[in-house]
């Protein structure tokens, strides 16, 4: 049997003038043989994930920075 890892990292990267949400993906064989079905099958896969992934990292990025813009926000209320 082989078995396969796929590891997923989502960072903020919180400077004062940009936030700015970073993704890596990582692909590890943890056991079994790998032939080159499995290895082709694991990279497709990583593929898909991190593109579908990448979307949304997109949207976080944007709705970190208008968080962090009305966080910032000093404003009369009227």
């Amino acid at each position: 049997m082989s078995e396969f890892t796929l590891e997923i990292k989502l960072a903020l990267d919180d400077n004062d003038d940009n936030d700015e949400v970073k993704l890596s993906t990582k692909s590890n064989y943890t056991s079994g043989l790998k032939t080159v079905y499995f290895a082709n099958m694991t990279q497709a896969l990583q593929r898909l994930v991190q593109g579908d992934l990448q979307n949304k990292v997109e949207i976080a990025s944007e709705i970190a920075y208008l968080v962090k813009k009305l966080s910032n926000c000093h404003c009369d209320e009227e």
